[in-house]
């Protein structure tokens, strides 16, 4: 796994999940930190995938936040923020999401990548458990992706055609302006 083949909103997630997994007195940065923090990511596009879905990302970030206090922790002097890991079970995540990445045949691994990974935990594990109650799953997220990405290009398309409409219109009345300032002469 190459860090630097993540996107800027990837590590910032990455690094978000080692910060919930300090303040929550955790050892280890697992699925579930990496998870909350695609969730809580501000104007991230998880959140707005999750909407398509169906799922509101408060409640799913509740329920997330619920499974993770029920992890054992750590305070005081035992606990060193600055060395928390990440357990085998998020390295392997992280090497699947660059895995998704390669597949869709994206040069970096984007947050979309990293949940798209994180729908394959096992079902017994405490995320599995909490996707399943919220009916996430890999092909439904990817799906809502997907969707969500036609309906960006159909939007991005309709505003193309708006300011093409917008040029067109501007050098129109520049041109009549022009013409009433020096009438031409008809013959």
């Amino acid at each position: 796994m190459d860090i630097n083949k993540f996107t800027d909103k990837a590590r910032e997630a990455v690094g978000q999940a080692q910060s919930i997994a300090a303040g929550m007195g955790h050892q280890e940065t697992d699925a579930e930190h990496l998870a909350l923090a695609l969730v809580q990511q501000e104007n991230g596009i998880v959140p707005r995938i999750l909407e398509q879905m169906g799922v509101q990302p408060k409640a799913l970030s509740v329920a997330i936040e619920g499974a993770l206090r029920k992890r054992p922790s750590v305070s005081g002097g035992g606990m060193d923020p600055n060395k928390i890991m990440i357990t085998q079970r998020l390295a392997k995540i992280l090497g699947d999401a660059q895995n998704e990445a390669n597949r869709m045949k994206d040069e970096y691994v984007s947050v979309d990548h990293l949940f798209a990974a994180l729908t394959d935990v096992a079902p017994s594990s405490p995320l599995g458990e909490v996707f399943k109650e919220y009916k996430i799953a890999r092909a439904r997220f990817v799906a809502a992706m997907e969707e969500l990405q036609k309906k960006n290009k159909e939007k991005k398309r309709a505003t193309n055609e708006m300011v093409a409409l917008i040029v067109l219109n501007a050098s129109s009345v520049r041109r009549r302006a022009r013409d009433q300032r020096h009438p031409r002469r008809h013959l």
